[in-house]
């Protein structure tokens, strides 16, 4: 099943803005130029409630925290540039989008947010993940992603919501009612799981 969107993003003349010429030799921040950085920083401050990349009630059986991180699998959005790979193929990696997600919604919701951090030149809020696996005290501080659609729903149904900045508001206003109406079908629905457990207590 497909679990992430790779993007890359190129100026004008066609050269890739994600990756660097020359590599520092700092930590994981060597990795990091200033426009990558915004576009990296407007992503995940509309992860939370970006519903048009996570659109169904099984797509968020997965979802833990916002995070990111130089090549790593475990991270929401995975750095993909030099050296691990040809400038020619630096990226970013989201990995929160299940095989379920409109891939129209999703590439223009994760574009839009990225645009956004580079015109209001987002700074990054948070540390990479690596920070957390070596310091297991700081885990409290990951921003969780909501675990129900239900949650997001009642999100994007604010008029301050990040939804409502990136499209028009007829879009986000169809698309948070048919949201609605796949949690009422979901909490009118009776699984196989509700039938076993609850016939096993009878």
């Amino acid at each position: 099943m497909l679990r992430h969107i790779c993007v890359s993003l190129k100026d004008g003349e066609g050269h890739d803005v994600f990756s660097l010429s020359d590599v520092d030799p700092f930590e994981d921040t060597r990795y990091l130029n200033q426009i990558r950085e915004y576009f990296l920083a407007g992503v995940l401050d509309g992860l939370p409630d970006a519903q048009e990349i996570v659109p169904t009630i099984n797509s968020y059986k997965c979802l833990i925290g916002v995070t990111y991180g130089y090549d790593s699998c475990v991270a929401s959005i995975r750095i993909i540039l030099p050296p691990s790979v040809l400038p020619s193929a630096a990226r970013l990696e989201i990995c929160v989008p299940g095989a379920d997600m409109n891939p129209y919604f999703a590439l223009s919701a994760i574009f839009q947010l990225g645009i956004q951090g580079i015109a209001k030149q987002l700074e990054l809020m948070m540390p990479f993940i690596s920070t957390y696996q070596s310091d297991l005290a700081r885990k409290k501080e990951v921003v969780l992603l909501p675990c129900l659609l239900e949650d997001t729903t009642k999100v994007i149904m604010q008029p301050d919501s990040i939804a409502c900045e990136l499209f028009v508001y007829d879009f986000v206003d169809h698309f948070r009612e048919t949201r609605k109406h796949e949690v009422r079908l979901w909490n009118a629905a009776v699984t196989n799981w509700e039938v076993e457990r609850y016939l096993e207590l009878a």
